[in-house]
């Protein structure tokens, strides 16, 4: 009988149990890994693997025609999938010099013992498998390979079926440890993946309103008031690797500024931006990010709002410190006193004010980083009405590369002519002393399906985003897609068909706004909110005083006609949190390039595209 035949001879006679036994193997892979690129080096060392396993129990042997042209097939494999996962060869190539330099010691010094040449040579595509997965998974598959043999050996000893000088194939043995290892890995990072904190959140006195929420990945807030020395903002959860710098966030800062109608504070105030923790050369290093907004103004303000106590008669001598008696109908201020026990309304407008947006803008421009980066998501804003001037219905949405045009026009308004007829609006208001709101709507391109979820009520991202949206200063009003509008229609106009299109799976309209059954479905994600008139009204409003409990005229602090362009761009921020935490939730990951790997292994296992 020949060489070849002689290993080929177990195979052959054993066709069934040789054919199931890599069906197994196979479709454990599959299982595990999943659709991802290196799965077809996986699969041809679990089928090649499988064989030669078979044939070392028959021969103690493994024929040179298979472990040699093994490692160069499978290098080529996983070099061709190195740039989909973002990895290069260099793991998978130390891993493969590590094992042959551990097994062909072990054979050098008892060539005669266990060991064969056969399997040093094996070790080879074992080790450029293990080492593509990392460190871990080497020491994983060197633990289970040499345990299992043990185990193996001490059973027969047991058994009575060997002795200590009985030769074993030690072929198998290697193969199922690296097997294992695999499937292993594939477990730890699908758990990584997937939902990584299942506990319920008390949500008791004191917690976030995302306190509900089940699996909550980011927690941001913020502190300072409003002539306060800064505002501070600090978010946790963000991975490692998010690209962003100081001028990133002062450019979405600069962009909150914007819009025809604001006030004279506008126009001097400027925003000082630190990152004082966090991010590090441009690169967020996977802690907490600190970010303090400056308030230039402070010099002016040091007195009144000082942190520590003041001399009552330097404190009185203040015009700043004047009390504020007379809370506005529509803000903070009345409610606000009661509650805190506050003889005047200054504590509550510090921070009840709408300057602290300036800090959610600046934890925004961090989630809008990550987004991109990892998912490739875009958000922009823009405004759909301002009082009674609306944009046409018919109007053609705006898409990411528009929003530099939409900052440029002064209402950010994307339809021109209702741009100009807002701006003539505004004029007019701010002439009659009187102020005015509006609607905005912020859109979110490229979402993969499936973000948030059916199963519970915290856990529907348009619940979510109605209430991050709700929680924006002067905000009374959320929509996801056509919102009202769809309760007055028929059903069948109010849902959008589903197609089938060269491109994948598609709707024809998109009146859900990208969310179905709380989930996104793929489209783009349409959300509106709608802010009521600043309530610092010019011609001022009837109220009380309430030191002496008479009648009186609501205080008028430095005000906005208008401030709905910049909602838009507070907007724009949440809605980057929210998605952010979403995408985090679903996809996991401690870096970004993690998370954006975990994203297309998931697009590319789905099972309708």
């Amino acid at each position: 009988m020949s060489e070849t035949a002689s290993w080929i001879e177990p195979v052959r006679g054993r066709p069934v149990a040789v054919a199931a036994v890599v069906a197994a193997v196979l479709g454990l892979l599959f299982w595990r890994v999943g659709p991802r690129p290196e799965l077809a080096a996986f699969a041809l060392l679990g089928a090649v693997g499988t064989v030669l396993a078979f044939v070392d129990a028959a021969t103690r042997t493994l024929p040179e025609p298979l472990t040699l042209p093994l490692p160069f097939a499978l290098a080529g494999l996983l070099w061709l999938a190195s740039p989909q996962e973002g990895r290069s060869l260099a793991g998978a190539l130390l891993g493969a010099v590590a094992l042959f330099g551990f097994y062909g010691v072990l054979w050098w010094f008892s060539p005669d013992r266990g060991i064969g040449f056969g399997d040093v040579v094996l070790s080879v595509s074992l080790g450029l498998v293990l080492g593509w997965m990392g460190v871990a998974a080497v020491v994983t598959g060197l633990l289970v390979i040499h345990l299992s043999g043990a185990v193996w050996a001490l059973g027969l000893l047991v058994l009575g079926r060997a002795t200590r000088g009985s030769e074993l194939p030690y072929g198998p043995f290697l193969l199922a440890g690296t097997l294992a290892a695999i499937l292993l890995r594939a477990l730890a990072g699908a758990a990584r993946a997937g939902h990584a904190v299942s506990q319920q959140v008390d949500a008791g006195p004191g917690r976030s309103p995302e306190g509900g929420r089940i699996a909550v990945m980011l927690r941001w807030l913020t502190a300072g008031e409003s002539h306060g020395p800064a505002l501070v903002a600090i978010v946790e959860g963000m991975p490692a690797g998010v690209r962003v710098t100081s001028a990133d966030v002062a450019e979405g800062l600069r962009r909150r500024r914007l819009g025809h109608g604001r006030g004279a504070r506008m126009k001097f105030e400027q925003d000082k931006v630190s990152i004082l923790g966090g991010v590090r050369h441009g690169s967020t290093l996977g802690g907490p990010i600190a970010i303090e907004v400056g308030n230039t103004e402070w010099p002016k303000w040091e007195t009144v709002m000082s942190a520590d106590p003041v001399d009552p008669d330097v404190l009185a001598a203040q015009a700043r410190n004047a009390p504020l008696s007379r809370p506005r109908p529509g803000h903070a201020d009345l409610s606000g006193i009661q509650k805190y026990a506050f003889d005047d309304a200054r504590p509550v407008l510090e921070r009840a004010s709408a300057r602290e947006t300036a800090a959610r803008v600046a934890l925004g421009e961090v989630a809008r980083a990550f987004l991109r980066q990892a998912v490739g998501v875009e958000v922009l804003s823009h405004v759909v009405s301002l009082g009674e001037i609306a944009v046409p219905a018919d109007a053609p949405l705006p898409t990411p590369e528009d929003l530099e045009a939409i900052d440029a026009t002064p209402a950010r308004c994307f339809h021109a002519e209702t741009d100009a007829a807002m701006v003539a609006h505004v004029d007019e208001l701010k002439r009659a002393g009187d102020t005015l709101g509006g609607v905005v709507e912020v859109l979110a391109y490229n979402l993969p399906p499936g973000l948030g979820s059916y199963v519970h009520w915290d856990r529907r991202l348009d619940a979510r985003l109605a209430g991050i949206l709700m929680g924006i200063q002067a905000i009374k009003g959320v929509e996801v897609g056509d919102g009202f509008e769809t309760a007055r229609r028929p059903g069948t106009r109010a849902h959008d068909e589903i197609e089938s299109t060269p491109e994948g799976v598609h709707r024809r309209t998109n009146r859900a706004g990208g969310i179905e059954g709380g989930m996104t479905n793929g489209e783009v994600l349409r959300v509106r909110a709608a802010m009521k008139p600043i309530s610092t009204v010019p011609r001022q409003l009837d109220t009380i005083d309430v030191l002496t409990g008479e009648p009186a005229k609501a205080i008028n602090q430095r005000s906005d006609v208008t401030a709905v362009p910049a909602a838009g761009v507070v907007a724009e921020a949440m809605v980057a949190l929210c998605l952010a935490d979403a995408v985090l939730e679903k996809f996991g990951g401690d870096t970004v390039e993690e998370t954006a790997r975990n994203a297309r292994a998931y697009l590319e296992s789905l099972v309708v595209k």
